[in-house]
Parts: structure tokens; sequence; C-alpha cells
């Protein structure tokens, strides 16, 4: 299948200009330990709150969600239990319907892509309902070329207001069919052919099937999705971009764009901001928000009062490797510009103040999800990785946007 070629080049956006308003800061107010050392979650947290005002945080692996009811001052563990799987889960994607339904997405454990469901709870975590997900039907030409392996390790939900519920996975054809010869021109992929990548699906039914498959984009993973709070078909998704050159790609040209060390195989391998003005059935990379090489690992939230959040790490300029610090970037006016040192905020996100959440030490990696607590007061989750024992556990960190003048 050819794949669009706006999937692979930055296209120009339209922004309204904003008007000049009061310098911002960031302001740590404290931080919380939500699970202790040793327990041994895996890194790539979820977070969302529920209609009646709990928390809810996703582990990844350990079968464990962890319930707040005092605004993350404390947590109480909620064991999970597939009872019609037998092996062991890893529950990549994690989400809260309007209605109150927990969603997680998730696989069997080291079973290399090969299964992939999807679950939901009406009883805040405790009895689930589990549907197989049919992903290599979801193939262009599936009846001759189904998709191989769905390969995944941060999902998000999100939830039009028409209750439609969408989740992008990951999706690859089989290694004999991407290693076929006709898809590369001097050792590089050919733009213009699909592998498979990142592509959305959905639920009309309330979960009980899953279909309508559209592409996102070849090179993503860790994607993190938020929708307009407003109910528009605006879609704006943070990811990690990661790919090698392509056929007819100048280096050096690339070299200077990303920011990566000459040489490197990767040479995209940093934070992407994606937008989609048509509910999810296409998407276009946002000029200018192209984050430092290494800075990926990144999530999104979006606000009632249309502050949209950004968290990923960070990647030290000039050598192609992560600083092991955790950043902000900040949007009062739904993604369309972003807060600066300045009163006049910037267009273009990668030009937007770091706001710095987690110095180095005690260092952070993989995604730091955010959920908001009241105007301006937020709670950012992370992995707190323990070097002596080698174990992890999670913290809060309370946070808020302030007036600096």
């Amino acid at each position: 299948m050819n794949a669009p070629r706006h999937f692979l080049v930055i296209t120009t956006a339209l922004f309204l200009s904003s008007p000049a308003q009061a310098i911002h800061d960031l302001k740590i107010d404290g931080e919380v330990e939500i699970v202790p050392i040793g327990v041994g979650v895996r890194k790539m947290l979820g977070i969302a709150r529920h209609p009646n005002g709990a928390i809810y945080l996703n582990t990844q692996h350990q079968g464990l969600l962890f319930k707040s009811t005092d605004e993350g001052q404390s947590w109480t563990p909620i064991p999970v239990v597939f009872p019609s799987l037998e092996r062991r889960q890893v529950m990549h994607g994690f989400g809260i319907t309007r209605d109150g339904h927990l969603w997680v997405f998730h696989q069997s454990w080291k079973f290399d892509g090969g299964d992939a469901f999807i679950s939901h709870s009406s009883d805040g975590g405790w009895v689930w309902k589990t549907t197989s997900i049919d992903f290599p039907s979801f193939a262009p030409n599936s009846a001759t070329r189904p998709y191989d392996r769905c390969l995944n390790d941060y999902n998000t939900f999100v939830e039009r207001s028409d209750d439609t519920l969408m989740i992008g996975i990951g999706l690859r054809y089989s290694k004999e069919y991407t290693e076929n010869s006709q898809h590369y021109l001097n050792d590089r992929l050919r733009p213009d052919v699909w592998l498979g990548g990142e592509t959305m699906i959905r639920t009309t039914d309330g979960g009980q099937t899953w279909a309508d498959p559209t592409p996102v984009h070849p090179h993503l993973a860790e994607v993190g999705y938020a929708v307009d709070p407003k109910g528009s078909d605006r879609v704006l998704a943070m990811a990690r971009i990661q790919r090698r050159l392509l056929a007819g790609e100048d280096r050096a040209a690339h070299e200077k764009r990303t920011g990566c060390v000459p040489g490197v195989e990767y040479v995209y391998k940093q934070g992407l901001l994606l937008e989609s003005n048509d509910a999810g059935r296409t998407f276009h990379e946002v000029e200018g928000s192209l984050t430092e090489y290494y800075g990926h690992r990144g999530t999104i939230l979006w606000t009632n009062d249309n502050t949209v959040v950004i968290t990923h790490q960070g990647g030290v300029p000039g050598e192609s490797t992560p600083d092991g610090q955790l950043y902000a970037r900040i949007s009062l006016d739904g993604g369309r510009s972003w807060l600066n040192s300045t009163e006049t905020p910037t267009q273009q996100m990668a030009q937007s103040t770091k706001f710095l959440l987690l110095p180095q030490p005690p260092g952070h990696s993989f995604t730091a999800p955010t959920v908001e607590l009241g105007p301006g007061r937020f709670l950012t989750v992370y992995t707190n990785y323990d070097l002596p024992t080698k174990t992890t556990g999670v913290r809060g960190i309370f946070w808020r946007i302030i007036d600096r003048n």
C-alpha cells in the first residue's frame, strides 16, 4: 500500500495570532509517593480522572491500578485480573469514558505482538469484560496480506462528543514483507511505501467491536492523544518519532533539523506534535513542534479550560543522549500557541519554555502523564528508578501555573 506523503513531511500549520499576556511560570508544590520502590512497576504510566472525582493510575504490567479519592494525596491498589485469559498481561493503554467505564488496552507478556485485547470495567476496576482485537484484519488488503504483529508500549483512549471511543495501536506486516528489497532504494526505505505503523481504531457499540482503522503515521511510537474538550473534530497527538533516513533524503539537512550526532542510525528520535481536524481520520505533523533529539516519551493533557500540558524527557544538545530531566510545555489556547519567557507566546512548541518538573538527579525517563486537579493545578506522575536495588516505584509531582509578574 502506498502511504500518503503528508505523513512524512512537516506541513505548514495556520495559527491565529495570540494577544500579549502575563509572563507565566511553573511552581512545584510538593511530591507524593504513590508506589513504593521495590514493587517493580513498569515505566509507561497512564493516568485519568473518573467522573466521580477519583483519579486512577495504570502501572502497565503488574496487573495493578491505583486509585486516589483525595486528589492524589493517598493511593489504594486495585488488582486487575482478566479471567478469560491465561497469559500474564501488559496493560499498555488506559482511559476513562464519560459513563465511568475504565478501559485498558493489553497484550500477553513477552508474546511478541501476536495478540491484542481491550477490556473495560463498569465497577471501578474489579470486574472486566474483554474483547479480542482482530488486528490482522485492519490491514488495507487483509485477505491477501494481513498485519502480522501489534507492537505497543504506551497508548491512550480518547472519547469524542458523539461517544465514539478511539485508540491508536502500532501495526506491522511480517518481517519477510518489510524486508522485501522492492521497498528500498539504495538500502533506504522508499517514502511512498507503507509497511504498517500507528493506526487509529474505533468502537461505537461500547467496546463490543473494534474496527474502522485509519493510518496515523508510519514512524511513531508511544503516542498520547487528546481530543478537543469543546467537542470539535480537532485531535492532538504527542508522539515519539523514530526513523532512519528515507530514500532521497539528504543526511546533512536532516541531521541539522533533528540535532542528532552525525552518522547515527536513527536521524529522528524525539518528540513530535501531530494534529487532526477531521476527528482523527488524518493527521499532519505540526510545524515547529519537533523537540530536541531524545526529547521523546511525551504525554498530553487537554483540559476543559483549553489548557494543553505536554510532558517529555530532555536531550543533551550535540550528544544524542537523554539529559535525565522531565519538562512541561504549556499552552493556554488549545495548542495554538505556547508559553515562553516573554508576554507573547510562541506559535512553535519547540521554541516554547521547557518548564522543569524534575531535575537530574533523581532523574527520569519514560512517560510521565498529567491529570488536572483544578484550574491551573496539576499532578504529574513518573517512574522512580532506584539504581542500587534496580527496582522501580512511582511518585507524583504537584505543581501549578503562576503569574510571574
